[in-house]
């Protein structure tokens, strides 16, 4: 209820008939989008750094650690936690930390620590320096750092805003909003456009797999959000604790073994096509 509660106060999120865009297309279409940016945060990313918190100051936590590109999602995420009178620390990239100062100083008015990453404040960040030291930083680097500041520190977790699964179930609020107004307004879509950033390539492999094996979709689908959730929580953990250069040589190996997946769907899918084609 307390995270419905605050819902309220940016939500629903308005659906808009994009005029212009119609005009400038010379479409007979009907265009609408969901807009986003109606929050102090400036994105969608609130809807889950708002639940992240409240379910961090339920478990009695002292405090959060993240990363930020842009900086919308440690905005989102240093609101959130004011909110909550939670503690954040964030770990920018340093080229985005120098190129947004504003951005930088909206997280740090809501309460936030705001570290321009890689910096000398972890192990991690001190390993990056020494070998690169002119680097202007890179979200793995953030991430690194943001692992470990939580992993060395009583009270406190890692959160991310994109990737994992409960990121997405938060932002299934969009959908059900568009849903609620299209019925409201009698509108009735003939197609519907959805996006996503990090989480596509999940989406793209649940869908592969689902379609490879579609007598076991339930199976799949719970083997894939598995191996999806171990990945993140363990090789962001691994890659905390490496060097940079076994941290290029994991990345190498992962990358490879991606490959070898990718040449195996690409030969089933092949089979596939050749025994829908003998059928006909």
């Amino acid at each position: 209820q307390e995270i419905r509660d605050f819902y309220r106060m940016y939500r629903p999120s308005p659906l808009v008939r994009a005029y212009c865009l119609e005009k400038k297309l010379g479409t007979p279409a009907h265009i609408y989008y969901k807009f986003e940016g109606n929050n102090t945060s400036g994105s969608h990313k609130l809807n889950s750094a708002i639940a992240q918190a409240y379910y961090a100051k339920k478990q009695g936590l002292k405090g959060v650690t993240t990363e930020t590109g842009a900086g919308q999602w440690g905005t989102a995420l240093s609101m959130a936690c004011a909110y909550f009178d939670l503690d954040c620390k964030v770990y920018m990239v340093k080229v985005s930390y120098e190129q947004k100062p504003f951005r930088r100083e909206v997280m740090r008015t809501y309460g936030a620590s705001v570290t321009p990453s890689p910096s000398e404040t972890t192990e991690v960040g001190r390993k990056i320096l020494a070998e690169h030291p002119g680097t202007t930083g890179s979200l793995g680097c953030a991430i690194s750092e943001a692992v470990e500041a939580a992993t060395t520190r009583e009270g406190y977790r890692y959160v991310l805003g994109s990737v994992l699964n409960q990121v997405l179930l938060h932002q299934s609020v969009i959908g059900l909003e568009t849903k609620a107004a299209l019925e409201k307004y009698e509108i009735t879509p003939d197609i519907i456009i959805g996006w996503a950033g990090a989480g596509g390539l999940l989406q793209i492999a649940t869908s592969v797999c689902n379609m490879l094996f579609p007598k076991i979709k339930g199976t799949v689908t719970a083997l894939v959000m598995i191996a999806s959730s171990l990945c993140n929580y363990t090789i962001l953990t691994a890659a905390s604790k490496m060097a940079p250069s076994h941290v290029m040589i994991m990345n190498i190996i992962l990358t490879a073994i991606g490959v070898l997946l990718g040449l195996f769907v690409n030969a089933r899918y092949a089979k596939m096509v050749s025994l829908a084609e003998s059928d006909e």
